[in-house]
């Protein structure tokens, strides 16, 4: 992606948690219309940062696109919750404006887990300049 041409870096705080109860904890962000130079742009994603605190050795972590009506488009991880702070960054993924980027962590045990997840994701340019 850093060769890419006409692509604009905007990283996005989608969730910050410690309030997270036993079983699974669904988290939605929707995608909102972005502008560049007053124009409104596609955006994108290429992965996310997240940082795990305090898991519990069953603790699981799914990310998913759905749509408006909460119909899942895409799981793109159902992974191990594993303490620290990680990075996946794969291949440009169109975000249709209106769609959800849900987050659910699947808490197993009695620890107080913290959950925190930045979006990386990317404007398009070219149509607006």
């Amino acid at each position: 992606m850093n060769k890419e041409k006409h692509y604009k870096l905007k990283f996005k705080k989608i969730l910050a948690t410690n309030q997270l109860a036993s079983g699974d904890n669904v988290f939605d962000w929707t995608v909102e219309q972005l502008q560049h130079n007053g124009i409104n742009v596609d955006s994108y994603m290429t992965g996310a940062v997240y940082e795990v605190i305090n898991s519990n050795i069953d603790d699981e972590i799914k990310f998913q696109l759905v749509d408006s009506l909460d119909v899942l488009i895409h799981e793109f991880a159902d992974i191990a919750a594993i303490n620290g702070v990680h990075l996946f960054e794969q291949y440009l993924s169109y975000l249709p404006q209106g769609t959800k980027l849900r987050v659910i962590y699947k808490k197993t045990g009695t620890n107080d887990c913290c959950l925190k997840v930045n979006l990386i994701r990317h404007i398009e340019t070219k149509a607006a300049e």
